[in-house]
């Protein structure tokens, strides 16, 4: 079916012949190309690079009007518009990504981490097994877990930490993902998600080694979650959520960052989480909540 406008193959002519062809202007060029046509359009990765679309198309609209205008200047330089250039830099760079396990291994002890940072982990036990999204990590609460050598991306101030987990505990601290190490006085370091029994915990050292502990009491065990921990620094905020609600906030007044291992369901001892993790992620700013509560609704395939 034809849908175009102006003569066909005339200059002036822009639209899609049968899905087929597509007339487009730009930068006062006209031109005719063969549409793209996404392959296994509704696969995994496909999947997951429409998700990036829409947490930047989305995001877009948290750019101040000095930000706008930046983009609107390179837009002009690249013949696209503002949002356009947005759109190309994030999903090219990707910038606000630490670090995305999606722990859809079936085989094999690496975890691949599919940000720019290259953030592999060395998986301990923790089989595969079906998880939230394709694949997922099953711990068994003993020794199970998957170390991070150190790196600097994997310790931002400014941050925002998720999973989808299933808890299977019931007493006990049970770690998600974090670096925290709790050395005692003023000598904590680094950050964390866990439970402690049925209380969903965040650990924050504060900028003089002390920790403050968000909580959320009375979490369901044996059913999914979406968790997350927002440190805006910036703003002197850090902030719980669960299934995108925000259940606790606390006033910081610095951070303290810890230069070892990040872990994915161990930081200390035999603090071992129990159950399913999946979609660990790590970004280094601090990211609205609204975006976490899309993050927690969201399903595969979309």
């Amino acid at each position: 079916m034809t849908k175009t406008k102006n003569p066909v193959f005339s200059l002036g002519a822009h639209g899609t012949i049968s899905d087929a062809l597509t007339f487009q202007r730009r930068s006062g060029v006209d031109f005719v190309r063969t549409k793209p046509i996404p392959q296994d359009r509704y696969s995994l990765p496909q999947a997951y690079h429409r998700w990036d679309y829409q947490d930047y198309a989305y995001l877009w609209h948290f750019q101040t009007p000095a930000e706008v205008a930046v983009w609107r200047a390179s837009g002009a330089r690249q013949g696209i518009t503002a949002f356009n250039a947005f759109m190309r830099d994030r999903l090219n760079n990707l910038p606000d990504l630490a670090a995305r396990w999606h722990l859809d291994e079936q085989t094999g002890a690496t975890a691949f981490d599919t940000s720019p940072n290259t953030n592999n982990g060395t998986i301990f036990g923790a089989s595969p097994i079906d998880g939230f999204i394709s694949w997922a990590r099953d711990f068994d609460g003993i020794d199970d877990r998957i170390q991070m050598p150190y790196n600097a991306t994997l310790e931002p101030n400014n941050k925002t930490l998720e999973a989808l987990i299933l808890p299977q505990h019931t007493v006990g601290t049970h770690i998600i993902a974090g670096t925290f190490n709790y050395a005692g006085g003023l000598a904590n370091k680094g950050y964390s998600l866990d439970f402690d029994g049925t209380t969903l915990r965040s650990y924050l050292a504060t900028g003089t080694g002390a920790y403050l502990a968000l909580n959320k009491a009375g979490v369901a065990l044996g059913v999914p979650h979406h968790v997350a921990l927002i440190h805006d620094f910036d703003n002197s905020h850090a902030y719980l959520l669960l299934d995108g609600e925000q259940v606790h906030d606390l006033a910081i007044t610095g951070y303290t960052p810890n230069t070892d291992t990040f872990w994915i369901g161990r930081i200390l001892g035999t603090w071992y989480f129990l159950g399913i993790i999946d979609e660990v992620k790590l970004y280094n700013v601090a990211q609205p909540q609204e975006l976490m509560i899309r993050h927690a609704e969201r399903r595969y395939p979309l």
